[in-house]
């Protein structure tokens, strides 16, 4: 039977991807590599021939997979939290359900790039859930298949309604210790858990994402029976078990539902608590960890995209938010996720999560915590959710820096780490699966410096983070005016740094007589004094203006003559030596009997008037009148 496995087998001798050893080609018997590979091969299959093992090509769809431990438990043996497993396709290209263990991916391999791929000459140990890769076995990339489920590498839509299904296990020799209805109340409330996967989900994301009940069934709830034992055996043994029982009686899971939670008796080997496959359908929770709301948000998170958040060297420390550590207890800590994670979800309007494009040109940032955040409301030119900096920008390349404001406030009022403080999380890439690193926690008044750049926590003013970013000591000291919240020293503030609009540059209250020229104003000589050039409503004074200033005589709004005030705002009168209108003579003075009379009329013979030169005037020029 062995010898035919190996010389009769059709798929055991296919070599139909290129790789980098065979180019596509069978490797020859009489060669070294090939008679060696066979025999190999032979070895192995001897050795595992009182298993439920199949030798040959195995064709797989890749999935990553993050791994729970129970950190407070001893482990038996180093674990891996990040593993990459095999599901494996049928010829067909669709999936068959059944997930295996792989070995090490080669140095360089990227899942994303390739997640279908073919094994070959791989030892398929269902006793083990395992993909052995024996000496001379090799990975073979391949072209997407025509079935199975195209969602693989792909970010996952992360709004609108998404149908779970829950799946209780009976086991030979143990079951899930909470029955269907309690499951149900636990995941989506169904009769009065008030915090559950569910509402939690809701609330984190103002409504946008919402995980309800699969619909073909009671209360998005089944129960399925295996003949196995749990008892010691390997989690992925029964995670087959479970798949293969629910297919019988459902049919393919992520055909039907966008994702399958899997509540396993306990029992199994090892200390882990609870996975989940990235942007995919699957987690698996064991027993009580299927009911505790933060392993049900932090493993659902991994299916929509969200890696581990850390801190330090710590995987899982960031505890700011769901994706660190999980906590056995049933509604609580009642938490949301970090700004890098908040970031990447997408879940907030295009202006409450912003760029800020020159951060070392000084900039002032308004933070409105998550939970506070609200659609109806959104976001002022100046506020966001979150704020992200690109670090190249200020020399960190390869960076990327978020910051938010961690409000202990509704459904992130139990948040374990860092409330209400302003917190700093930094990734290596953006918008797309990259874990998180938390940086800085930051109360009022503390800074932290990424290569130079300050980002500083200035202060808090109705329930609003007040933070500034720049390569000064102290940036609040030059951001805080033009942050739209009234900081101490400023006497107005309009969230911008403009003059001319009623609040200054240096957000002071600009008005008349402020000796700061406004757009508005023609003068400002710093004070509200008439007849001193400008005038108290800060308009230029002029002759003609038709103000009379003190300076002035008269001032009839006009710069003509003849009409009782002259262009130099003096008054006009019979006697000033100008000949004003209705005037025939002006001579300076208003005496009679020099020319020109008091009234400013030439003084003539026969005028009727008798001047002192005259022995009579009778009006007339006529003689032989007497």
């Amino acid at each position: 039977f062995l010898l035919c496995t190996i010389f009769s087998s059709p798929r055991s001798l296919e070599y139909p991807f290129h790789t980098p050893h065979h180019h596509g080609r069978k490797p020859p018997l009489n060669s070294a590599y090939g008679m060696s590979f066979y025999a190999q091969i032979f070895l192995s299959i001897f050795a595992l021939s009182l298993t439920s093992s199949v030798m040959g090509d195995v064709r797989c769809k890749l999935l990553e997979v993050e791994i729970q431990y129970d950190r407070n438990v001893p482990p038996s043996q180093a674990h891996k939290h990040h593993q990459v497993r095999c599901m494996r396709l049928e010829e067909s290209g669709e999936e068959s359900g059944e997930i295996f263990g792989m070995d090490d991916l080669p140095p360089g391999f990227s899942v994303a790039n390739n997640p279908f791929v073919d094994v070959v000459g791989a030892v398929l140990d269902r006793g083990t859930a395992k993909l052995q890769q024996p000496p001379g076995s090799y990975i073979s990339a391949r072209n997407r298949p025509g079935g199975g489920d195209r969602r693989t590498g792909l970010r996952r839509a992360v709004t609108g309604q998404k149908s779970v299904l829950v799946v209780r296990v009976i086991a030979a020799d143990a079951s899930t210790t909470d029955d269907m209805n309690s499951l149900s109340d636990s995941v989506f409330g169904t009769f009065g858990d008030s915090v559950n996967l569910k509402s939690q989900y809701e609330a984190c994301s103002d409504n946008q994402l919402s995980f309800t009940p699969a619909s073909s069934v009671p209360n998005g709830v089944v129960e399925v029976q295996i003949p196995n034992t749990v008892s010691g055996e390997s989690d992925g043994v029964i995670v087959n078990a479970v798949t293969s029982a629910l297919q019988a009686s459902y049919g393919s899971p992520s055909a039907q539902w966008d994702y399958v939670m899997y509540c396993l008796p306990p029992g199994t080997a090892d200390s882990w608590i609870a996975y989940a496959y990235v942007n995919s359908w699957l987690s698996v929770y064991n027993d009580k960890w299927c009911t505790y709301v933060s392993a049900q948000m932090h493993e659902l998170g991994h299916n929509i995209g969200l890696a581990h958040s850390n801190e330090g060297t710590t995987t899982y420390a960031d505890q700011t938010g769901m994706m660190g550590y999980s906590y056995s207890q049933d509604d609580s800590p009642l938490m949301c996720f970090n700004n890098a994670k908040n970031w990447q979800l997408g879940w907030f309007m295009p202006t409450c999560q912003k760029e800020v494009l020159d951060p070392t040109a000084g900039q002032a940032l308004i933070l409105i915590g998550a939970a506070q955040y609200s659609t109806a409301t959104g976001c002022s030119d100046n506020e966001a959710v979150v704020f992200m900096l690109d670090g190249s920008t200020f020399g960190v390349p390869g960076s990327f820096f978020f910051i938010g404001y961690n409000a202990k406030v509704g459904a992130n009022s139990g948040t374990v780490e860092g409330g209400n403080t302003v917190t700093v999380q930094r990734t290596a890439a953006v918008n797309t699966y990259a874990e998180s690193d938390l940086v800085a926690k930051l109360g009022e008044g503390q800074d932290t410096v990424q290569n130079g750049l300050v980002i500083k926590f200035c202060s808090l003013q109705s329930g609003k983070a007040s933070v500034a970013v720049g390569l000064t000591a102290d940036p609040c000291l030059l951001t805080l005016c033009g942050n739209g919240v009234l900081d101490a020293g400023e006497a107005c503030e309009d969230g911008n740094l403009l003059n001319n609009d009623g609040c200054s540059a240096t957000c002071q209250v600009e008005f008349c007589g402020d000796g700061v020229k406004q757009a508005s104003e023609e003068c400002d000589d710093g004070n509200t004094v008439s007849s001193d050039g400008c005038s108290s409503t800060c308009v230029v004074e002029f002759c003609g203006d038709g103000v009379k200033q003190a300076i002035e005589e008269c001032d009839d709004g006009n710069a003509v003559s003849g009409d009782g005030c002259t262009p130099a705002c003096v008054v006009e009168f019979c006697g000033d030596g100008t000949i004003n209108n209705g005037e025939t003579c002006d001579d300076g003075n208003a005496l009679n009997n020099d020319g020109c009379s008091s009234t400013c009329v030439v003084e003539f013979c026969g005028d009727g008037v008798k001047q002192a030169s005259e022995g009579c005037d009778d009006g007339n020029t006529v003689s032989s009148d007497g």
